[in-house]
């Protein structure tokens, strides 16, 4: 980012007048001020400490900025200036500054009476997840551990068909259910339900906005993602890649890069999953053969 020396030289254009800032979304802060006659465009300096020098922020053409991307929590500090087609720069405007918004984590534990592995959980948006992907062997129906090695059941939990999930017979995944999806408990356990598409957009929304760039970044967990694709974690949820099983061939495929999560919600003879990548920062989804072996995540009832 380019490192901003100021200075308050004369110019012919006025400084920008009634600078505002305020976070209207979970990690934006949008900066407004009044025009400046003559101005063909406008640019927006930022620092998050007074003892640091002024970086560009961006520019504009209109009258205000969305700052994106921002760290949680952190107050920023703007100034702006206007230019001409000449490239003659105002003088700087009165300072202006914003936090960005502060996430409350609601974080707990839940024993799966079933078998007695503990689960840590997530409250967002008023739902609770848990924030593990389930390990629970049905003994029934079709689910794997990735590559058939227990032990990476204990780091990313089960794969299941999406059948399995339901906890409804196999046949249905070459077949529609049909039906209501908002409460389903499938393979979760007493009290739990395995999530529909709404509960996931509610989750997005919760988190910064289910179609907003970063809404991934922030659900993911800090580590267990390969090549650089960790997540910030803000919420606890601790979303973790534990990859896919092929039914077509067989093959388990993209641990540590991939995690894709079944919902109750079906599209004709298919059913949609939720997904995240180790190259994305956002939530994505869609509708997949039910035979294919996702990861689940349970929501409290």
């Amino acid at each position: 980012m380019q490192v901003i020396t100021l200075r308050e030289g004369t110019s012919a254009l006025a400084a920008p007048s009634n600078v505002t800032a305020v976070s209207e979304a979970l990690d934006e802060i949008t900066v407004r001020w009044s025009g400046v006659s003559g101005a063909k465009g406008y640019f927006i300096y930022r620092r998050t400490d007074a003892s640091e020098q002024y970086t560009v922020a961006g520019a504009s053409q209109a009258e205000s900025y969305t700052d994106v991307r921002l760290a949680i929590g952190t107050t920023y500090y703007y100034r702006v200036s206007a230019y001409n087609s000449d490239a003659d720069e105002s003088p700087l405007s009165l300072e202006a500054s914003a936090s960005t918004q502060v996430i409350n984590k609601i974080v707990g534990k839940f024993t799966d009476s079933r078998d007695g592995k503990e689960y840590k959980t997530a409250t967002i948006g008023g739902k609770t997840w848990m924030a593990e992907n389930l390990n629970y062997d049905p003994q029934r129906g079709n689910s794997w551990c990735y590559d058939d090695v227990e032990a990476n059941c204990g780091d990313y939990g089960r794969l299941y068909d999406w059948a399995t999930a339901m906890n409804i017979n196999t046949s249905f995944n070459n077949a529609e259910l049909g039906g209501d999806d908002s409460n389903r408990q499938g393979v979760c356990p007493a009290g739990w339900r395995l999530p529909s598409v709404q509960d996931w957009e509610d989750l997005g929304e919760a988190a910064g906005g289910y179609y907003a760039d970063g809404t991934g970044n922030r659900l993911k967990a800090t580590n267990g993602w390969r090549e650089n694709g960790n997540g910030t974690d803000d919420y606890g949820f601790s979303a973790l890649p534990g990859g896919s099983y092929d039914y077509r061939n067989g093959s388990f495929n993209v641990n540590g890069y991939h995690g894709q999560w079944w919902t109750a919600t079906e599209r004709n003879r298919s059913a949609e999953h939720r997904a995240m990548s180790y190259n994305s920062n956002n939530v994505t989804g869609q509708g997949d053969a039910k035979s294919y072996g996702f990861s689940v995540r349970c929501v409290r009832n």
